[in-house]
């Protein structure tokens, strides 16, 4: 109740200032918004955010439409933060994909300076934009992470504004082949990496082992070790791995974890953003957690007889769930 009551307030007092901001973004936001990417009637607007892998997602997704419909495709960066437990507060999410030489139009700049400011360009990026598209279509994935295939995706055209994570393979099976060759892990990954990626690619039967903790634990995302348990179990049954080279973005949570397994290698390269998601794509197998950035991993992997193992979604028909994945086994 008291919450309704909040909320109720809070709409009251923001109303002005939303009044202020929609109608000039009605009536001049088409023209601010093909001056500035410099486009035409024959194109869709797909917005980026959040970490390297949803940006992945929305690249393909993209270039998918782009392709289905002969037009032009413009991608816009907006503002996204993510909890980090190293600074114990919400950081800035950097745009990735220019490292593939992919080109995109930032509405805003990292939000450097005090709070206020920050608050400011938060709230342009994911309200102000939104209006400035008000006199487009726009479509909006329904449930956001939550999502299966969602069939009005399909009916995404020109001139239209897409805002979603899509994170469904079936998106983009249209421009697999392209996908696949924009997305070369090599020729991102440090020097590091590829002297790791030796020992890798020497290794029989070898397995990697997503276990993603950092801002998973503080949002209660994180897989717990019996995951791990029965997926190890699983590509048991099928091959005998050499070694498990464990990734993860806190290896000291990981080592805890993995205490009692045999056969690990801990995997500590971290010398840009790409180096982990170019090793485990080395892996003959994959075992991934509930994240896009090991989905990309595994689904770039080359190896034709691969095992993948992803985590059962209980809400959703495996064949339709989020991050799905074409004949991998669930558990």
């Amino acid at each position: 109740m008291k919450k309704d009551i909040i909320k109720t307030i809070a709409k009251i007092v923001l109303f002005p200032l939303k009044l202020m901001i929609r109608v000039p973004a009605h009536l001049f936001g088409e023209k601010i918004l093909n001056y500035y990417c410099g486009t035409t009637k024959n194109t869709c607007y797909f917005i980026l955010m959040g970490g390297l892998g949803n940006q992945m997602f929305q690249y393909a997704a993209g270039q998918s439409v782009a392709k289905r419909h002969s037009c032009d495709v413009v991608y816009i960066h907006r503002l996204s933060t993510r909890w980090s437990s190293n600074t114990c507060s919400r950081v800035n999410v950097p745009y990735e994909l220019g490292n593939f030489g992919i080109n995109a139009h930032n509405f805003l700049p990292s939000a450097q300076g005090n709070r206020l400011t920050y608050l400011l360009k938060l709230f342009y990026s994911k309200y102000v934009l939104q209006y400035f598209f008000s006199k487009f279509n726009y479509t909006h994935e329904i449930d956001g992470y939550h999502c299966a295939e969602w069939l009005p995706f399909y009916d995404i055209k020109p001139p239209q504004i897409a805002c979603g994570y899509w994170q469904v393979e079936k998106y983009f099976t249209n421009v697999e082949q392209e996908i696949r060759e924009c997305f070369a892990l090599e020729k991102v990954a440090s020097d590091k990496a590829k002297e790791l990626a030796k020992v890798i690619k020497n290794t029989k039967n070898s397995v990697s082992v997503h276990v993603r903790l950092n801002d998973y634990v503080f949002l209660g995302f994180n897989l717990d070790s019996s995951y791990f348990l029965k997926a190890r179990r699983k590509i048991e049954e099928f091959v005998t791995p050499e070694t498990y080279f464990v990734f993860s973005d806190d290896l000291a949570g990981a080592k805890r974890m993995f205490a009692d397994w045999d056969n690990t290698v801990f995997i500590d390269c971290k010398e840009t953003i790409f180096d982990d998601l170019y090793l485990m794509h080395l892996c003959n197998h994959n075992i991934i957690a509930n994240s896009s950035y090991s989905w990309w991993a595994a689904w770039l992997n080359e190896n034709k007889e691969k095992i993948l193992i992803l985590p059962k979604d209980k809400t959703l028909e495996e064949d339709k769930g989020i991050l799905s994945i074409k004949n991998a086994i669930y558990v």
